[in-house]
Order: structure tokens, then sequence, then C-alpha cells
């Protein structure tokens, strides 16, 4: 299905509500600016209450794309793992 194609329709005591159907992905041009609102939204609005900075000591020779691409697999390792001790999807995170 393609975004907005389709609808749903919502019962209500006050009457019908029909609305369109969206993907809701972040590829989609049309979902990815209303993610991107709601995310700033939330943000701004104190939703996330742990703040975590990350550095990772870069090896010698290293170039800052080496470290980055280092960082970023263990990073997705960590989730991996936390995810899997706490249960799928139960760490919320922005980047």
């Amino acid at each position: 299905m393609l975004c907005g194609e389709g609808a749903s329709v919502n019962h209500t005591p006050a009457g019908r509500c029909v609305l369109p159907r969206w993907c809701g992905t972040w590829a989609c041009e049309e979902c990815r600016l209303v993610r991107l609102k709601r995310v700033i939204a939330e943000i701004i609005g104190g939703e996330p209450t742990i703040f975590l900075t990350l550095t990772w000591k870069v090896r010698p020779g290293w170039t800052p794309d080496e470290a980055a691409r280092a960082l970023s697999r263990a990073w997705a390792k960590f989730v991996a793992l936390y995810n899997r001790q706490h249960g799928a999807r139960s760490l919320q995170y922005y980047v």
C-alpha cells in the first residue's frame, strides 16, 4: 500500500471519522516530516529522562570515519544485548 492510500474509519459517540492511512516510515517523504516534528516535540517536552554522551578513544592510525564506524558497531551491539536482556525494543533512544 502506498502512503495515504486507503483509509481508517473510527466510530465514536460523536460520529464517524475517516482518516487516511499513512505508512509512518522514515523513508517516506510524506511521513518523515510528521515523525520528525513528533520527535522534536518529545525532546523539547522533556520525554528523554536520561542524557548519555558516548566517546570513543581512537586507535593510532584510525581515521575519524573508521572511529565513527567502530562506535556505531559498538552501539548496535550494546542495544542488541540490552534488548535481549530487557525485552525487545525496551531501550528507546534518539541519535
